[in-house]
């Protein structure tokens, strides 16, 4: 009987022990997604990346469809909010283009040595390259914020994960897989641009923050 009691005593602990650890899981599960708590820290995240003004990126560029595969490298510099360079090397270190937009002005030199103005930078690269890039709102992705994006998702850090983007009815969906959190704020060194049959991958090798 006195065998019997304690070991009834004990399941019963041990039940307890089980509910109070399983509630507490769902306590913190609870905390994590209070959309207050998001807000803040996502909000705290953003005020940071918009103070930046100036930033030096190296990185490789995949650009991939059924019937194109492209690859490249590429140097992208931000001088201040309205100016910013871009240059796309290919695998042999040759520059194919290089891009200087200034209020909105856009230079580029072609790998022919060639000078083209414009002032949309996307119709002039796909024109040059054939590769449809939304350029304008990649420079918000590329550090991490949403752009113009009519949908976006955080992941458990609160920095932007994935995003919805339509522009003249293409459906951009974005998918930023890492971040170097060496960084402060961190930023995004993996993304994807997937629309339709057209996949882009952007790796970053080095950030350098000013």
């Amino acid at each position: 009987m006195i065998n019997l009691f304690i070991q009834k005593n004990i399941l019963r602990c041990f039940f307890i022990i089980i509910i109070i650890f399983l509630e507490g899981c769902t306590l913190n599960k609870n905390m994590y997604r209070d959309p207050n708590i998001t807000t803040m820290h996502w909000h705290q995240h953003q005020q940071n990346v918009q103070k930046i003004m100036q930033y030096h990126i190296t990185g490789k560029l995949a650009y991939l469809t059924n019937n194109k595969k492209l690859y490249a490298h590429f140097t992208w510099e931000q001088s201040s909010a309205n100016h910013y360079s871009l240059i796309i090397t290919n695998l042999l270190g040759g520059t194919e283009l290089q891009v200087d937009v200034q209020n909105n002005i856009v230079h580029i030199i072609d790998n022919k040595g060639k000078r083209y103005i414009s002032n949309d930078i996307e119709k002039i690269i796909f024109q040059l390259t054939g590769m449809n890039i939304p350029v304008t709102n990649l420079r918000q992705w590329i550090i991490g914020l949403p752009g113009n994006a009519i949908f976006y998702e955080l992941n458990r850090h609160y920095h932007l994960k994935n995003l919805l983007y339509i522009h003249n009815k293409e459906k951009w969906y974005v998918y930023i897989k890492n971040y170097d959190n060496r960084i402060k704020p961190s930023m995004p060194i993996s993304l994807e641009l997937n629309k339709d049959n057209q996949r882009i991958k952007i790796v970053i090798n080095k950030w350098k923050v000013k």
